[in-house]
């Protein structure tokens, strides 16, 4: 028997809700519709389990009796681990149902966001969705929902921005998404955004493409900073990317060739880490084109505050070519215990 129905949904609930657990390597609503959710029962007869995201190949039956093969893509194996969500909690074989969002090309593909199998129990892809069908769900969503109120900082922490950070999904607004931000663009970026294609930004490249700077930020797994004396490490999960910030007053780029996480520069006010970055030649600000150049300044302070349990951030971002006034974008990081920076073992194919 095949189940599918579509209902309405709250777009801009789910934009908020859901907007921060993008997939890893691009995010969901780009090419599925959230607007709506389908459900749809059959057998899982496939299993991609990788970063930068899993997937799953499903059958169904048609109402005519034909039969239908479904690519479902679900969340980045990153936030799934951390869900308690593995390989083994869905296998091929199983017989399921699934909720999630269209493709919004119109043929069949789904972002699943519920699936319920043969034995009863739910399982919620999405960190903060709710069951929809069972009263209790499979996986833990703690890791990724957990708030300053009712999180103890480490024993022995300090108010010091060398440690492990997580992101937290429990308030939308403390995490970076560069396409939630209104940019006043120049004459000349609103062009290039306009004429901008999708598959033109270098993440479509491949599977595994290194993102730069400032793209990299966005990224919503644990970042470690490492004091090295002159050199201050920040290890980030996706894409098991590194920067490295040479601590000094002086900033000298004359000499400098654009990188792609660019060339940082830190200083300490009091104990807040501020960075200047130049020269990243990662093309694009955010995902709907918004351009970057070599000569777009990043200004960064990371803040710790409330005794060592959070670490507040802004980025300022100056491009006099690109946009009619400097910006300001904002997040905040949480001391999780137990939280560390893990491999991201992304395999293109």
């Amino acid at each position: 028997m095949v189940y599918m129905k579509l209902s309405k949904l709250s777009f801009g609930l789910i934009f908020s809700v859901f907007s921060t657990v993008a997939v890893a390597h691009h995010s969901p609503w780009l090419f599925f519709d959230p607007t709506q959710t389908v459900e749809i029962e059959g057998e899982v007869t496939g299993l991609v389990w990788r970063n930068p995201h899993a997937s799953f190949e499903l059958r169904s039956q048609e109402a005519d009796g034909s039969m239908r093969v479904w690519q479902v893509e679900a969340n980045s194996v990153s936030i799934l681990k951390r869900m308690n969500i593995t390989p083994e909690t869905v296998r091929v074989g199983d017989q399921v149902r699934i909720a999630g969002w269209p493709g919004k090309g119109g043929g069949a593909d789904i972002f699943v966001t519920n699936m319920l199998i043969s034995d009863g129990s739910e399982i919620v892809f999405m960190p903060g969705k709710k069951p929809r069908w069972a009263s209790e769900l499979t996986g833990d969503e703690g890791k990724w929902m957990v708030t300053e109120a009712d999180m103890v900082a480490p024993e022995g922490a300090t108010n010091s921005i060398f440690d492990t950070w997580s992101t937290s999904l429990a308030s939308p607004s403390e995490v970076i998404l560069f396409d939630r931000y209104s940019f006043e663009l120049t004459e000349a970026a609103t062009t290039a955004r306009a004429n901008y294609e999708l598959y033109d930004n270098p993440i479509f490249k491949g599977e595994c493409v290194h993102k730069g700077m400032p793209t990299i930020m966005e990224q919503p797994y644990p970042m470690e900073l490492v004091d090295n004396g002159k050199v201050i490490t920040v290890r980030m999960e996706e894409g098991d990317a590194v920067r490295e910030i040479r601590m000094s007053e002086a900033i000298d780029a004359s000499d400098l060739s654009a990188e792609l996480m660019g060339h940082s520069f830190g200083k300490w006010e009091e104990n807040a880490l501020v960075v200047t970055t130049l020269k990243s030649s990662w093309p694009y600000v955010d995902m709907t084109g918004v351009p970057n150049s070599e000569d777009t300044v990043y200004v960064e302070k990371f803040t710790p505050l409330a005794g060592g349990k959070r670490l507040n951030y802004t980025m300022t971002i100056t491009d006099s070519d690109i946009f009619i006034e400097p910006v300001v974008v904002n997040k905040s990081w949480l001391r999780v215990p137990g939280a560390e920076v893990q491999p991201y073992d992304c395999q293109s194919g």
